[in-house]
C-alpha cells in the first residue's frame, strides 16, 4: 500500500515589514461599539475600540485588496481578552482562523501568522474576556510579509531512486 505524501505545513512568517501598517486609515467594523471600531486603525494611539461587556465580540478591518500578511500587533487597553482568534477572509463571509490564543493583560502583543497568508479582511474574534469589561484595544496593526513566496516545511525525503534498467540486448 503506497504511503500518502504529506502536505507541507506552512512555517511561520519570519519577515514582517513593520514600517507599513496595512490597516491604518482603513475601514473597520465591529459587532458592538462603545468606542468606534475605526479608532483602532486611526493612527492615534490615544483612541481605542471598545465592545459591549460580553464575551463573543468581533472587529474587522478591510485592507482594500488581498495582501500578503505576516503579523498582527494588538495594543490592549485594560479590557483585554483571554481567548481570541485572528481570522482572514477575501469575501467578508467565510473566515479562516490563522491564530488562536489570548492575552494575559494590557499592553502590546504581536502574533506571527503562518507563512503564505493572503487576505483582504482581517478579523479579531474574541471569545473570552480577561476582565468584566468588554474587549478593547488602542490599536490593531497588520504587518505585511516581505517574503516573496510562502515558506513551507521541509518536504519528506524522496524515495530512493529506482535501479537502472538493464540495457536492451539486440540480437545480431
Amino acid at each position: 500500500v503506497p504511503t500518502p505524501t504529506p502536505t507541507p505545513t506552512p512555517l511561520p512568517c519570519t519577515n514582517p515589514d513593520t514600517s507599513v501598517d496595512l490597516g491604518e486609515g482603513k475601514i473597520a467594523q465591529a459587532s458592538s461599539e462603545l468606542k468606534p471600531a475605526g479608532n483602532a486603525v486611526d493612527g492615534n494611539g490615544a483612541t481605542r475600540w471598545e465592545s459591549a461587556f460580553t464575551d463573543e465580540q468581533w472587529w474587522w478591518v478591510d485592507l482594500g485588496a488581498p495582501q500578503p500578511l505576516c503579523a498582527v500587533t494588538i495594543d490592549w487597553e485594560g479590557a483585554w481578552a483571554s481567548a481570541y482568534q485572528l481570522q482572514t477572509s477575501d469575501d467578508e463571509a467565510t473566515w479562516t482562523p490563522v491564530f488562536d490564543g489570548g492575552a494575559s493583560g494590557a499592553g502590546e502583543i504581536t502574533h506571527t501568522l503562518p507563512g503564505g497568508v493572503t487576505a483582504r479582511y482581517l478579523r479579531y474574534y474574541g471569545t473570552d474576556r480577561g476582565t468584566p469589561w468588554g474587549h478593547s484595544f488602542w490599536t490593531l496593526s497588520v504587518w505585511p510579509s516581505l517574503d516573496a513566496s510562502p515558506p513551507l516545511s521541509p518536504p519528506s525525503p524522496a524515495p530512493p531512486p529506482r535501479p537502472p534498467s538493464p540495457p536492451d540486448r539486440k540480437s545480431a
